[in-house]
């Protein structure tokens, strides 16, 4: 937590004059806080803070009057994605019953909030000398899933909860070629953003990782049960601005931390008449 005291006015003891007060701050968030969220374990909750503490003496019950401001902050353990290309196509390989090969293929297993992601899905012909070659594959539909995993450590004792959300759901059953040669076919799935979604972090007290899981159900001429293909790709979710510069320095030691989203403070109007004396939080 940090305080700022706010300079104002006194005319006698116990009074504040009359008039409009302000005071520029700036933060630099601890690399380890975790990011807002909400879960059925608790929310984690981040707040600016005014408070104007009321008189107290013999006989006069203190009261203070407070205004809060709720922000959300996104705290990411990589760095933040600087719309350059980041070259490093991840893949998962399988294959079906020894007669089959396929794959899923991403751009890159860093993603960012709110990225339009390419995900190639890639069927080889039957292979040769197989009860099935010259077989063709009958896509009934395809699901793209994106899983959130938290974990959650209590600060005083050593209770380790886990949830594991679905932040992105999405079946896709049409326009899916037929071929005895094999096929590719790409998908483009828009992912959530805050805060729908969190950033891959890892911190004192939550961790924040993602899963994407594509399962695929199709027939062939050969066969009409209904048959399974499954993969899965650890990915890593990050924020989507540049790094950010550094506010000025108003007598804070600073230090350059890659994997902070700074906040601005908050926005005071200057017409405004605020309560004396104030501090934010």
């Amino acid at each position: 937590m940090k305080h700022w005291e706010l300079d104002v006015e006194r005319p006698k003891p116990g009074w504040i004059g009359k008039g409009s007060y302000a005071r520029l701050c700036s933060v630099i968030l601890d690399p380890l806080l975790p990011s807002s969220s909400e879960s059925p374990f608790g929310s984690m909750r981040y707040y600016f803070e005014a408070r104007l503490k009321g008189a107290k003496g013999f006989g006069i019950t203190r009261s203070d009057w407070v205004v809060a401001q709720e922000v959300w902050i996104l705290n990411s353990s990589l760095p933040f994605y600087n719309n350059i290309s980041i070259d490093n196509p991840t893949a998962v390989h399988g294959i079906w019953r020894d007669a089959l090969k396929y794959s899923i293929s991403i751009p890159s297993d860093l993603l960012y909030l709110g990225q339009r992601v390419a995900v190639t899905v890639q069927l080889h012909p039957f292979n040769q000398g197989s009860v099935y070659e010259g077989d063709e594959v009958q896509v009934i539909y395809a699901t793209f899933t994106l899983r959130e995993l938290k974990t959650f450590r209590a600060q005083f004792v050593r209770d380790v909860h886990q949830t594991t959300e679905k932040v992105l759901n999405i079946t896709v059953n049409t326009a899916w070629r037929q071929s005895v040669d094999g096929w590719r076919k790409t998908i483009n799935l828009s992912l959530p953003s805050s805060p729908i979604m969190s950033p891959n972090m890892q911190t004192k007290f939550m961790d924040v990782a993602h899963t994407l899981a594509v399962m695929i159900e199709f027939r062939t001429v050969k066969i009409s049960k209904i048959e399974k293909l499954k993969a899965q790709l650890d990915v890593q979710i990050t924020a989507p601005c540049f790094a950010p510069t550094l506010p000025p320095d108003y007598g804070e030691t600073t230090r350059h931390v890659e994997s902070l989203l700074l906040l601005e403070p908050p926005a005071i109007d200057p017409n405004e008449s605020l309560p004396g004396y104030s501090r934010y939080e």
